[in-house]
């Protein structure tokens, strides 16, 4: 009996240790970094928290990467409420998507094109929410699962963005998240509650069919 409740107590502790978490305090929750023309002024990152407290984000970053993320991101400034939203937009985000950012930055993200390009949070600690897009992972850019990366999401269509589709989700995988031709930023006016859908309904998406197998163009009804 008490070997079987030490095993079945060691099971949790090693599964708490190596599984990755299914969920995550603040995620990336979308991402636009291609737009058609000159990108500069046009590129979002949205955040999205999980926890049922308000985080205070201060010294939290953005960080990108092409052949390797950079030392220093841009640091944020901003509280993110619970189960809301914080919009990090370029100039010309009110004018392409009708959303106003929560903060002003003109990123300068990789495009993808021909090796693995990455964009992550990192809380200033130890933290770090990943998104790896297009392969091959030529310079082994870092997942959240370790050097690598174990999957990627596809490099997105021009005028295309990245979401979580699942904002309430977070497995370190890239197959969390979903190519959308009509991106949908959300900036602190938005909530939602615990379990809702990230993307609208009827909302058109591109997702991985098979995982990266092939890709399809698919329209999906999302119920949660």
């Amino acid at each position: 009996m008490y070997k079987m409740v030490l095993c079945a107590l060691l099971g949790i502790c090693l599964s708490a240790f190596w599984c990755p978490q299914a969920e995550a305090m603040v995620v990336i929750s979308e991402i636009y970094y291609d737009h058609p023309g000159d990108d500069e002024g046009h590129e979002f990152v949205e955040l999205y928290n999980n926890s049922d407290e308000v985080v205070d984000l201060t010294h939290w970053e953005i960080q990108w990467a092409g052949n390797e993320f950079a030392q220093r991101g841009v640091e944020i400034s901003g509280t993110i409420a619970p189960h809301g939203y914080f919009l990090i937009g370029g100039d010309f985000t009110l004018a392409d998507f009708g959303v106003e950012p929560d903060m002003i930055y003109n990123f300068d993200f990789q495009n993808g094109g021909s090796a693995t390009d990455g964009i992550r949070l990192y809380d200033g600690i130890e933290y770090y929410d990943t998104i790896l897009y297009d392969s091959p992972n030529a310079n082994t850019l870092p997942g959240d699962l370790g050097w690598g990366g174990a999957t990627f999401a596809p490099d997105v269509t021009q005028g295309h963005s990245l979401a979580r589709e699942k904002v309430f989700r977070d497995t370190d995988e890239m197959n969390d998240f979903i190519e959308l031709t009509t991106p949908q930023p959300d900036n602190s006016s938005v909530q939602k509650p615990k379990g809702s859908a990230q993307i609208p309904e009827n909302a058109t998406v591109i997702s991985l069919a098979g995982g990266m197998a092939g890709m399809n163009l698919v329209h999906k009804l999302w119920r949660f």
